[in-house]
């Protein structure tokens, strides 16, 4: 079996498009100066559409995270970390943590990494920072 695709739709395709470029882009609203993550057609906070992408830093604070210990299928190679990541733009991204699963704490500095995903995408996940 293979991994879960994300949905490539008219709104998410630039951001797995700066993925595959190593580049973790972000929606950023000009009319309430706000980034937003997951991507949409509008801005989440005050509704306008004067949304335009930009490059993030890449860089995130741990803000949760489980331990996956039973994979629902061979695709995912269980043990593995599920984590929410602040980012430092302000959205929060769920996603993976590379390394050894669990050796992490609430708090730890992140930094993200485009592994393949299959179907000739990446996706972003993170990697503790140890700047």
């Amino acid at each position: 079996m293979e991994k879960l695709l994300p949905p490539l739709t008219h709104c998410s395709k630039p951001f797995y498009d700066g993925c595959n470029q190593n580049e973790l882009r972000l929606q950023f609203c000009s009319g309430c100066n706000t980034y937003q993550f997951y991507p949409r057609s509008v801005c989440h906070s005050c509704g306008d559409d004067s949304i335009s992408w930009v490059n993030a830093s890449g860089r995130a604070t741990l803000s949760s995270f489980t331990v996956v210990r039973r994979s629902l299928t061979d695709a995912y190679e269980a043990p593995y970390t599920v984590i929410l990541a602040l980012l430092e733009e302000g959205p929060t991204m769920m996603s993976q943590l590379i390394g050894e699963p669990g050796r992490c704490e609430i708090g730890d500095s992140l930094l993200v990494e485009f592994v393949e995903w299959g179907g000739e995408i990446k996706l972003p996940l993170f990697r503790k920072s140890f700047e």
